[in-house]
């Protein structure tokens, strides 16, 4: 049922084959960041657990804002703007210095990462018929947590 043919056309498809490769790449940064801020960036060990504390926090704040964008401007709009806030904010690390700009660029891309997975549950909810609204919602999660997974 998961491999169907009819599930790997259309609007959701793209959706599926974006989550899979989405999660893939999450899956092997977050396996190998704790290095790339300790050695490549300079943080220290307590610098970076703080850091990323304070972008955890933060994400989980400004969660509610992004479900209010998506609700205003619409789901598929803020799921762009997600994204390639994302992207750069990712693309800064390779320019930027400093505990403070670093852990602001963090704040970034944490709530980028967290606000992602439920607006693109809204569009897929919008994207969908109604009668199969729930098993699409249903494959997204489970193809993004099980590609996850096996990276780690």
């Amino acid at each position: 049922m998961l491999f169907r043919s009819s599930r790997w056309r259309g609007p959701l498809a793209s959706i599926q084959l974006a989550s899979v490769v989405l999660s893939l790449g999450r899956g092997a940064w977050f396996t190998c960041w704790a290095l790339f801020f300790t050695h490549s960036l300079g943080l220290t060990a307590a610098q970076f657990g703080f850091g990323i504390t304070a972008a955890g926090v933060v994400g989980l704040l400004l969660g509610i804002p992004a479900g209010y964008l998506a609700d205003r401007f619409g789901a598929r709009e803020t799921l762009i703007l997600l994204g390639v806030a994302e992207g750069l904010a990712i693309l800064s690390y390779t320019v930027i210095t400093g505990f403070l700009p670093i852990v602001l660029v963090t704040c970034v891309v944490i709530t980028a990462e967290r606000a992602i997975p439920g607006v693109r549950i809204a569009l897929i909810a919008g994207l969908a018929p109604e009668s199969e609204r729930l098993s699409a919602i249903s494959i997204n999660r489970a193809m993004a947590q099980v590609d996850r997974k096996s990276v780690v």
